[in-house]
């Protein structure tokens, strides 16, 4: 043991060190000799700040930690995971905890696991899915979704969403902008409408990452407005000519290039293909 390791506050380690720049360590558990994992999650990472439900939810743990198992806290920035679940045997234990699909820990496994869960940390990236808003008549728009897919970036394309054509007014009548107000109201029920919406909101919904593509128009401010105000991450990738805006100051950063824009999404640039990034 070594009092020389970081640990959660009233906790000693008894294994600890750094993985992929993320401070890691295992102490005792309260019974039975078992032994669990805690990872220091740094200031700047995407995930500080977050409660460990939205840890988890960023994370792909289904491969950690012997499948489905919630994170907690250790104290301050420390996550990790306790190993006395229903289904966890340690050699102490009583032979009545053993099942058919017990989890056999070893404190060796249990150090293995928590350095597996700090390089998930440490490649954690901003969001999972992004929502890509913008204008139908700005380019800028799918060169932002093919660079995002071209870094293994999963988002949402309005244009071209799964399973469907993107909506246009046009497909309900071809003389939609000669409509009055009152057949603009009646019309935002049409089925045609009614499933663009149901597209567009879904994966608003789905994402927790937002980014404006300027320029553009009422439509996807409002959609930035509506994750601003849930609480997703946001962001606005302008250009030189843009008119400045006061409260573009709402969202979390404004990026000035694709590269920024990769940046700020935690997203790894080295080895992609040649004029994946602007």
């Amino acid at each position: 043991m070594s009092s020389t390791l970081e640990a959660p506050v009233s906790m000693t380690a008894i294994a600890g060190g750094t993985e992929d720049g993320i401070t890691w360590a295992t102490v005792n558990a309260p019974m039975f000799g078992a032994v669990n994992g805690y990872v220091k999650i740094p200031t700047g990472n995407v995930l500080a700040g977050l409660s460990y439900s939205e840890v988890q939810d960023r994370l792909d743990l289904d491969d950690l930690l012997g499948g489905a198992r919630e994170l907690t806290f250790g104290s301050d920035q420390w996550i990790g995971f306790d190993t006395l679940h229903s289904g966890d045997y340690w050699p102490e234990a009583p032979d009545h905890w053993r099942t058919d699909w017990s989890l056999d820990w070893t404190a060796e496994l249990v150090a293995d696991q928590t350095r597996a869960l700090a390089r998930k940390v440490a490649a954690a990236r901003l969001a999972r899915y992004v929502y890509v808003a913008s204008s139908w008549r700005n380019p800028l728009q799918d060169s932002v979704v093919q660079t995002l897919r071209a870094h293994d970036v999963d988002c949402y394309d309005f244009k071209n969403p799964d399973g469907g054509t993107g909506f246009s007014w046009s497909q309900i009548d071809p003389n939609w902008q000669a409509w009055s107000a009152e057949e603009y109201v009646r019309l935002l029920d049409h089925p045609i409408a009614q499933a663009g919406y149901d597209s567009d909101f879904n994966a608003m919904e789905r994402a927790d990452a937002f980014v404006l593509v300027l320029p553009c128009g009422r439509s996807a401010h409002l959609e930035l407005g509506w994750a601003v105000g849930k609480g997703k991450r946001t962001c606005i990738l302008t250009r030189d000519g843009e008119e400045p805006e006061l409260m573009a100051k709402m969202v979390d950063h404004i990026a000035t290039s694709e590269q920024d824009l990769l940046a700020w999404l935690r997203v790894d640039t080295v080895d992609q293909p040649d004029g994946a990034t602007r």
